[in-house]
């Protein structure tokens, strides 16, 4: 299982009890935000942080190249589930896995449900 975040904070803060649940029973679970210096410290205590860029507002360049970086990811893992957190990095982790039938988004046809509120 991949989660995508945005920041690291997000991840540090309201996704490691979930990760440590899911952990806890035997599941591979990793996670790929932007580059942070909490990303280190969740390392140090045995989490897999992939760091890819993931911009916070929608610009065509740095967002094409975080799709390209996620899914090349993606692949090379061969997640099982993909759960993508926050608008932007949301919106990046769905169309990366677009590219490939294995993700359950796609055989799921992009079934989604966003946590919090999002704000234009």
């Amino acid at each position: 299982m991949l989660h995508v975040c945005a920041v690291a904070f997000g991840l540090e803060t309201l996704l490691l009890p979930q990760i440590d649940y899911l952990r806890g029973r035997g599941l591979s679970v990793e996670a790929a935000c932007s580059p942070d210096p909490r990303v280190e410290k969740l390392r140090a205590r045995g989490y897999t942080i992939h760091e890819i860029p993931i911009d916070r507002e929608l610009s065509p360049v740095p967002n094409s190249k975080s799709v390209l970086e996620l899914g090349k990811l993606m692949r090379a893992q061969d997640y099982d589930l993909v759960h993508t957190h926050a608008p932007v990095a949301s919106v990046l982790g769905r169309v990366a896995t677009t590219f490939d039938e294995q993700f359950v988004f796609a055989r799921l046809e992009n079934c989604y449900r966003e946590l919090g509120v999002s704000f234009a």
